[in-house]
């Protein structure tokens, strides 16, 4: 019973989807981002003290996920399938802001890193006595 459990959020943004080919698709798509999220970005500070957006998109795709779990068991009922389709399309636009997060913290790693050039100068490293 407890495995039927872990899945009822899948279950949810498959019943979100009036299509059911592009039910599938989405399901596919889930996994695969999820597989490969923790790939698309090795930050150079992993705490996330120092990645204050992470740290809120981290806490917002768990509300999604629990609200996308709470929406699975529920019945296919008007109220319901627009807040299931509206979870999904946050749970999407969640993992899009990951990406784009892991972006930017690449961007601004690079801004604001000194580089080796400015410590050692246009020339090169100086030698002493040459």
């Amino acid at each position: 019973m407890s495995s039927i459990l872990t899945l009822v959020w899948v279950y949810a943004i498959l019943r979100s989807i009036p299509n059911k080919l592009a039910g599938v698709a989405a399901i596919g798509l889930v996994f695969v981002s999820l597989a490969l999220l923790p790939y698309l970005h090795k930050p150079t500070s992993r705490s996330p003290l120092f990645r204050p957006v992470h740290k809120a998109l981290a806490w917002a795709l768990i509300g999604d996920f629990l609200l996308l779990t709470y929406l699975g068991h529920q019945p296919v009922e008007p109220p319901f399938v627009a807040l299931g389709q509206l979870a999904t399309a946050l749970f999407f636009g969640l993992l899009l802001a990951f990406c784009f997060a892991a972006w930017l913290d690449q961007w601004l790693a690079g801004i604001f890193e000194p580089s080796i050039k400015d410590d050692l100068g246009a020339e090169g490293p100086k030698t002493v006595g040459a």
